[in-house]
């Protein structure tokens, strides 16, 4: 123990002569971290620390293996996994700095990962079997061995990667990792894992120094990667000497925070439909920032966890059951806990709009198009248009729908069952209703089959979103008067209206009636300048309004025109979202999305949608009077 000692003492002072030579590096090639929404610091930071812990580690290494064969050979670093673990983490470290220095998709790092991980795999460092607890030891074939190993590989070194948000987070959580690890390897024997745990730690330590929060370095993908890799290798060495009953169970124990994170991150964007490489502030380290702790208590919190889970780890490798019950017991509460108390998802209503009734949803906003063109072009009276209507629906998958017109000069309902071939089973049914104008609105009502026990939120909207293209509709015959008694003819023109030329003259002053300059003509504004105008309006109506994230789609434009904005940054608090149609001409709209504070899968409030309402009306205004 000694020796290791002295090597971790090394190691750290080489990382603290190397950490402020690095920062000099990183400036120099412009390897700098500015600050943007999804990134906790304020000012730019350089980025090429990791390159000081590739150093320490790989010196004190490459030193004993080339110089020190007696040493060599007791702490037990040669053969091929020796190779794959220094050629593999050079490997993984150029590809770190590439992307810290020029960026990279990380859909090549993580190819580049892969290959890494099977070139270690094929120089020995293996997985070739897994214990289980109070189950035995599984043997894995050749290319479950293979698959295994490289998920494993990659997967740490994303995990360590994904964790690095904070000051002093990621070389803290890579330190307890080690400790740990040497914890593992005294207890197998294994004085090659020994070792190189020991260069980690010390490795981390020195540059812990330069990091700890407030940090003038960060490590950057050099580091982090670096020290994923390391760790999975060295975790895949330490599992090969501790007791079979729980190989490689204690390794993914120990790493169980950043695996966890990971993990976490990839199931909440496969159920929020988002690619799984995506960035996002969902993680465990901005969960506790939006809780109102500081950097450094949301650091300590996570170290917390961390000693946690490496107790835990250490617990298993005892070959007294009672104690590896209790490793399991403590790691299931605790994830358990990290799960529902910072509210990584609301596993429910994910599970609603993923495998629920969304084929509806897909059904109804692909089907919507067609039916607004149909409906803004083609129908000419109200049978036209509840005959549009009723094609959408049956095409759309639903079993009935009805709608009811209310106004001041009588009223139109009309109602359509059995529109699928097979109507039998359980029922949902959806009421909404739009307005019209100051005297009327249209009810409707939407009947579907039922997958779940509740309604979809994203059935709801997307059926929404039909009620109003049927509304827009009915207001557009309203308007040209072939709705019958239940529209309102359209406003005889005044007396002054009436004398007005088809020019646009306003008043009855000679001036008014001139044509415009053509300076004027050419001021027109574009169909791009009156969206960037609407969207101006919708965004501080938003904002008014309460919302906290607004978007839109346009469809029967081109080029299709997408916009985002988030009003309001995200408190941890669970999020709700509502859609509304907003009309641009007889063939296009946009679909309009707004964001609330509020639960998913339960009925929008009131206040909400009537400001929903407004905001889509008054866009329509100003898309019209802009045009």
């Amino acid at each position: 123990m000694i020796i290791h000692f002295i090597l971790f003492l090394f190691v750290a002072s080489v990382a603290v002569v190397m950490t402020p030579v690095a920062r000099r590096v990183s400036v120099l090639v412009g390897a700098v971290d500015r600050p943007d929404e999804r990134k906790v610091h304020r000012k730019p930071m350089p980025r090429l620390g990791g390159l000081a812990i590739v150093t320490a580690f790989v010196v004190p290494v490459l030193l004993v293996y080339l110089f020190n064969p007696a040493l060599r050979i007791a702490m037990g670093l040669e053969g091929w996994s020796m190779a794959a673990l220094l050629g593999g983490g050079l490997l993984i470290a150029l590809l770190g700095a590439l992307d810290d220095i020029r960026g990279l998709r990380a859909r090549t790092k993580f190819v580049v990962q892969l290959a890494v991980a099977a070139g270690a795999w094929a120089l020995g460092a293996r997985i070739e079997h897994l214990g289980l607890p109070f189950l035995g030891v599984i043997d894995f074939p050749a290319w479950l061995g293979f698959l295994v190993t490289v998920l494993w590989i990659a997967g740490v070194i994303n995990a360590l990667n994904l964790i690095d948000g904070l000051d002093g987070l990621a070389a803290g959580v890579a330190f307890i990792v080690a400790v740990t690890n040497i914890a593992l390897a005294a207890r197998g024997g294994n004085q090659a894992a020994l070792f190189l745990s020991s260069a980690v730690a010390g490795a981390v330590v020195g540059f812990l120094l330069f990091n700890w929060n407030p940090a003038i370095v960060f490590m950057g993908d050099t580091g982090s990667m670096f020290l994923g890799y390391v760790l999975a290798t060295t975790a895949v060495m330490t599992s090969q000497k501790v007791s079979t009953a729980v190989a490689m169970v204690v390794p993914i124990i120990a790493l169980g925070v950043p695996v966890l994170d990971t993990l976490l991150a990839m199931v909440r964007r496969f159920l929020e439909r988002r690619p799984l490489f995506s960035p996002d502030k969902g993680h465990l380290h901005h969960r506790l920032l939006r809780l109102g702790l500081t950097q450094k208590r949301a650091v300590l919190i996570i170290y917390a966890l961390c000693i946690v889970f490496a107790a835990a780890a250490i617990l298993m490798t005892s070959r007294n059951n009672v104690e590896t019950a209790v490793a399991l017991g403590i790691v299931v509460v605790v994830v358990v806990g990290i799960v529902r108390f910072f509210g990584f998802f609301n596993l429910s209503a994910a599970l609603k709009r993923t495998v629920g009734s969304s084929r509806l949803a897909r059904a109804v906003r692909r089907q919507l198009p067609g039916f607004y063109t149909r409906a803004m072009s083609e129908c000419r009276t109200a049978g036209e248009l509840w005959r549009a209507l009723v094609d959408t629906a049956r095409d759309c998958g639903l079993d009935a729908v009805s709608w009811q017109v209310v106004g001041a000069g009588g009223g139109d309902t009309r109602e359509q069952r059995g529109l699928r071939a097979h109507d039998s089973g359980r029922k949902l049914k959806l009421h909404t209703s739009v307005t019209l104008g100051e005297r009327g609105y249209v009810e409707m009502s939407f009947r579907y089959p039922a997958r779940l026990s509740r309604a979809s939120a994203d059935d709801e909207q997307a059926l929404e979103l039909l009620a109003d293209a049927v509304a827009a509709g009915i207001r557009k015959l309203q308007g040209e008067g072939r709705l019958g008694n239940a529209g309102h003819p359209p406003p005889s023109p005044s007396p002054a209206r009436a004398t007005e030329p088809e020019s646009g003259a306003r008043g009855g002053r000679e001036e008014d009636r001139e044509a415009p300059a053509p300076a004027a003509q050419e001021r027109r504004p574009g169909r791009a300048e009156v969206l960037d105008s609407a969207w101006k309006l919708a965004r501080r109506l938003a904002v008014e309004s309460g919302f906290v994230e607004i978007a839109w789609r346009s469809h029967g434009i081109k080029p299709p025109d997408e916009r985002r904005q988030i009003l309001v940054e995200a408190d941890g608090g669970e999020r709700a979202r509502l859609t509304r149609s907003v009309p641009i001409d007889s063939l296009a709209f946009l679909e309009m999305s707004l964001t609330y504070p509020g639960r998913p899968g339960r009925k929008t409030p009131d206040s909400f949608r009537q400001s929903a309402r407004r905001i889509g009306r008054r866009i329509a205004e100003e898309i019209r009077r802009a045009r």
